[in-house]
């Protein structure tokens, strides 16, 4: 769904020409890329006069723009394009520029960072000829008359809704004493034999203690737990290397080491790290703690308990029910949790739990949410299987976001199902090949 988000707070950051300041953002601005076919553009200019003349079928007139390395002379053939109707080209302008400047960041690494380092400042093409593509005067004249006298500055929104469509997350995790088993659709639990690439013999958790069918854990030394961490703390760096705009750390259902130490059903140690609520916590705090120390200060790190892309945190196991009278992880254990983590650099908390049946988990966000307050971002996730349900999570503003995962592997297009839902427009190719 096509939106931008701009900061209030800040100054626009105006652009125009290719070679002056921020002309990294100017259609003429030198950056080769390759579509989906293979055709080959040195500019979001000639890209985007390439499309025009192929919308209304001038053919020979494309081929001369996408053999034109001058960006001026690809403006001038894309201005002399026969058959051009205005109706149909305002209809399909926008999303062309705006599949070209994705085209142009995602290929070029160093043009999508200095994109994503405007972080939400407005972007405005401050050119004084064009009301429609900018907003029609210079910077300074600009901020002397104010904004409702701008023009339209589609550009500068559609550079905009490039940076929102540029972001990347990944989970961390470590699989805790549900390691070294066979891929899930093979039989879930199954311990993998060394014969077929497991570990069993190198499997860890807080204590040793079993779950049904998986491998036999061994203790975690203190000297292992700061390896992991030290792990973790790794990946987040090659995250970052890589590009990466967002981290979510796992730590749900016994998937991972942390939340096996959060859980006193399989937590029975003694040290530091057993026992009371704050021992068994320790080591997810230390982990936020050491991911946050080596990524960038305005980066999001969430937690799903798996507590970090967003953070995500089982908000029960499930066993204060079935088994009233075992110490087990509750949900008043993650009410009481999540107000610590937003001090550590945690920004998003994704509250699950154990459970099946549509929209089960959003109570449990709802309760955490009212306390944490504005301090964290709380999303909900499990069982949100359309846009009208991920509508109703977020109306009042119970939640702050509506996650959804296992149900992109029935339907990939999901977003699209979602859209045409709601009733709201996604930017969609306009060919299968251009």
């Amino acid at each position: 769904m096509s939106c931008t988000s701009t900061s209030k707070s800040a100054s626009p950051l105006f652009f125009y020409f290719p070679v002056g300041s921020n002309g990294f953002l100017c259609q003429w601005y030198p950056s080769e890329f390759i579509c989906q076919n293979g055709n080959r553009f040195v500019t979001a200019e000639q890209w985007m006069m390439y499309q025009k003349a192929l919308t209304f079928g001038d053919f020979d007139t494309a081929v001369h723009i996408l053999a034109a390395p001058d960006p001026a002379e690809q403006q001038r053939l894309g201005r002399q394009v026969k058959g051009f109707r205005r109706a149909e080209w305002d209809r399909v302008k926008t999303q062309i520029v705006e599949e070209g400047n994705w085209l142009k960041f995602s290929q070029n690494s160093w043009l999508r960072a200095k994109l994503l380092a405007t972080e939400d400042r407005e972007l405005v093409e401050s050119g004084e000829k064009c009301r429609i593509w900018g907003i029609g005067y210079p910077p300074d004249e600009a901020l002397r008359v104010g904004r409702d006298a701008w023009g339209e500055n589609l550009l500068g929104k559609a550079l905009m809704n490039t940076r929102d469509s540029q972001k990347l997350g990944i989970q961390l995790a470590h699989a805790g004493r549900k390691a070294s088993c066979i891929a899930p659709w093979l039989g879930e639990g199954a311990t993998a034999t060394e014969a077929v690439g497991g570990w069993p013999e190198n499997v860890y958790g807080p204590s040793v203690i079993q779950g049904d069918d998986y491998p036999h854990p061994k203790e975690a030394s203190v000297e292992y737990t700061k390896s992991v961490v030290e792990a973790f703390a790794a990946s987040a760096k090659r995250a970052v290397q890589a590009g990466i705009d967002v981290i979510e750390i796992r730590t749900c259902f016994d998937s991972s080491t942390h939340d096996s130490f959060l859980n006193p059903v399989s937590n029975r140690r003694t040290d530091q790290y057993g026992g009371s609520f704050e021992n068994r916590t320790r080591l997810t705090i230390v982990l936020v703690d050491a991911i946050r120390a080596v990524i960038p200060k305005g980066m999001s790190l969430f937690l799903r308990e798996s507590i970090s892309f967003p953070s995500n945190i089982s908000a029960s196991d499930g066993l204060e029910e079935a088994l009233p009278k075992e110490p087990s992880w509750t949900s008043a254990d993650t009410v009481r949790l999540a107000p610590i983590l937003p001090a550590h650099g945690v920004d998003f908390l994704d509250v699950t739990s154990a459970g099946t049946y549509p929209l089960q988990k959003i109570n449990f966000a709802v309760v955490v949410k009212e306390a944490v307050g504005d301090k964290l971002f709380l999303g909900a996730v499990d069982g949100i299987t359309s846009g009208k349900e991920a509508q109703e999570v977020l109306e009042g503003g119970k939640v702050d976001g509506a996650l959804v995962g296992r149900w992109f592997q029935k339907n990939p297009a999901l977003v699209w199902t979602f859209a045409e839902e709601l009733e709201r427009h996604v930017w969609r190719a306009l060919r299968a090949l251009t």
